[in-house]
């Protein structure tokens, strides 16, 4: 039995066989061979722990916009605030500490065009530190206060758009914080702290403003029919509890490991 908007009936235990995506788990399967392909082609060894986190972070992305939990954010605010988290503060950075571009480089064709496309003024700009923050923030923030967040509730494009979005920021995002791909920017350590620090309340506040705001923001939870579960209200403010407390959280470890990699490099 599925109830209204493709959601599986709760308890979540009757979902497992329900919500799945085939489409997106062939997508992740696809990239992984592809990079696993990539990776013994050349004959030269490719680090198994860069090819565990790629495959790590594709497997993510695959759990929270292909598993039963793209189902239940349907009706469940929280279970969209973890999806949210699930692609930019633990897929994004998986997929780059697998180093695709270098990979990519490899090959001849990469060899050829991914230092030209680098050394772009496009690029340059696209993977300025100022500019990764801010395409985040604004995304962040954009997609939750604006009608960008109800159309992707009632529009399924929109919706893939919408995770697009967040893991194609959250991306651009960690690139200078992981720091371990080709790019003519680098950021030494002191700068990747900072630049962590200064995203560190910016989701904080955005859990914040949804958790205390005084009616449902989104028309599509506070209509829909179901007779499980708290109210809209509150589990609005749930949602914006997950958010506030799972994204410090990310931010905090982000920044306990940057600090970790800086006085291992300063004993180094």
């Amino acid at each position: 039995m599925t109830l209204a908007h493709g959601l599986p009936p709760p308890p979540p235990s009757e979902a497992l066989s329900e919500g799945w995506n085939p489409l997106v788990i062939l997508v992740g399967i696809i990239a992984v061979v592809t990079y696993s392909a990539a990776a013994t082609s050349s004959g030269r060894t490719w680090p198994r722990a860069r090819q565990a986190a790629f495959a790590s972070g594709i497997a993510v992305v695959v759990f929270a916009i292909g598993s039963p939990l793209d189902a239940y954010a349907g009706a469940l605010l929280s279970a969209h605030m973890v999806q949210h988290l699930l692609l930019t503060l633990v897929a994004a950075p998986l997929i780059l500490l697998g180093r695709p571009l270098s990979l990519a480089r490899r090959s001849d064709a990469g060899r050829r065009a991914l230092p030209r496309m680098l050394r772009s003024r496009p690029a340059h700009v696209l993977i300025h530190p100022v500019v990764t923050w801010s395409v985040y923030a604004v995304v962040l923030w954009g997609t939750h206060f604006s009608p960008a967040y109800q159309a992707a509730l009632d529009n399924a494009l929109v919706h893939a758009l919408e995770h697009a979005a967040y893991l194609g920021a959250a991306l651009l995002f960690w690139f200078p914080v992981i720091g371990s791909e080709p790019s003519p920017l680098r950021l030494g350590y002191p700068a990747r702290l900072l630049y962590l620090f200064l995203a560190g309340p910016m989701g904080a506040f955005l859990g914040l403003a949804i958790n205390q705001a005084a009616a449902p923001l989104y028309r599509h939870y506070a209509t829909l029919e179901r007779a499980w579960g708290p109210t809209p209200l509150a589990h609005q403010q749930t949602g914006g509890v997950v958010m506030w407390m799972g994204g410090g959280l990310g931010m905090l470890v982000a920044v306990l490991v940057v600090a970790a990699a800086w006085a291992r490099s300063d004993r180094a």
